[in-house]
């Protein structure tokens, strides 16, 4: 009779020490529950505030564009910008100008050897 007495006793004191440390748990996350309330409460504002500057910037941009879209573009017209291009003379003066590069930087260093 005893020992059953002595072990509902040391059942209790281990049932009150499990309370408490559920109490402290929930208290805690009672806590953390509330600051991630807050942070969330500051998320949703943040995002309200990038949606109507979103909205502003689209709006600005749309009715702002330049940009003429031609929907009759055709790979072997090419663009309006470089239409009118000879790129095979482009081609030759970038080489030559290359070439011109090349010679200055050469007779520099042969210059600096002296």
């Amino acid at each position: 009779m005893a020992t059953d007495l002595s072990l509902a006793n040391d059942s209790i004191v281990r049932m009150s020490k499990d309370h408490t440390l559920a109490k402290d748990s929930l208290a805690s996350l009672k806590n953390v529950h509330s600051e991630l309330q807050e942070r969330h409460s500051r998320l949703e504002d943040i995002n309200k505030e990038l949606e109507v500057s979103y909205g502003t910037l689209w709006e600005r941009t749309k009715s702002s564009s330049k940009a003429n879209l031609d929907s009759n573009a055709s790979t072997s017209k090419g663009c309006s910008k470089c239409y009118n291009h000879d790129i095979n003379a482009c081609v030759t003066n970038l080489s030559k100008l290359e070439e011109a590069i090349k010679s200055k930087n050469d007779l520099q260093v042969e210059h600096a050897s002296w």
